[in-house]
C-alpha cells in the first residue's frame, strides 16, 4: 500500500475538496509504517462509525477525526488532527510509539538502530542495503547509552 491508497482508503479522514486535491494537507511518511497506519485509520473510523453518538465527559458527540498533518519528523510520526475524542488520541498515541520502534523503511522490528545525520529508526538490514538515507547509524543500546550519558549528572563533593 501506498500513501496515497491510504488517503483514498479513509476519505472521512483524508477529505477531498470538490477539484479531488486535499486542503491545506501536510503528508511524508516512510514506507515502514504504512500498515501500522492503515491498521489506526481503519481503528479510528470504526470508533467513530460505531460510537458516534457517545460523549466523552463532554456534552457534544465524537467528531469526525480529519487528519491536518502526516508525516515523519526526527523519526517520530506526527499525525495532527481535528475531532476524535480521549479515545482516538491514546490511539494515536500508541501508534506513535508502535511507529517509533519499528523500521521505518520494512518495518521490521528485529535488531533497530537510529540513522544518525537524518534521525530515523531503521533495521540494520536496511541501512547496510543503503535503503536508509544516512551514512551513519548506531544499534538502539548505542543511542540509549549515548542519551544516558548526556543525560548523567556528576555531584559535587
Amino acid at each position: 500500500m501506498t500513501v496515497s491508497e491510504l488517503i483514498d482508503k479513509y476519505p472521512k479522514i483524508f477529505p477531498k475538496d470538490e477539484y479531488g486535491k486535499m486542503k491545506n494537507f501536510s503528508v511524508s511518511v516512510p514506507v515502514g509504517w504504512i500498515p501500522v497506519l492503515d491498521k489506526m485509520c481503519g481503528a479510528i473510523q470504526k470508533h467513530i462509525d460505531t460510537y458516534r453518538h457517545i460523549t466523552d465527559k463532554t456534552d457534544k458527540p465524537c467528531e469526525q477525526v480529519v487528519c491536518t498533518v502526516l508525516k515523519e519528523k526526527f523519526g517520530e510520526l506526527r499525525f495532527y488532527y481535528t475531532g476524535g475524542n480521549s479515545f482516538i488520541s491514546g490511539m494515536v498515541q500508541l501508534t506513535s510509539h508502535i511507529c517509533d520502534n519499528i523500521c521505518c523503511v520494512c518495518g521490521s522490528e528485529e535488531d533497530l538502530g537510529m540513522t544518525m545525520s537524518y534521525i530515523t529508526v531503521c533495521c540494520k538490514d536496511c541501512f547496510e542495503n543503503g535503503k536508509a538515507a544516512s551514512d551513519d547509524w548506531k544499534s538502539m543500546e548505542e543511542v540509549n547509552n549515548l542519551t544516558y550519558e548526556r543525560n548523567k549528572t556528576t555531584s559535587i563533593e
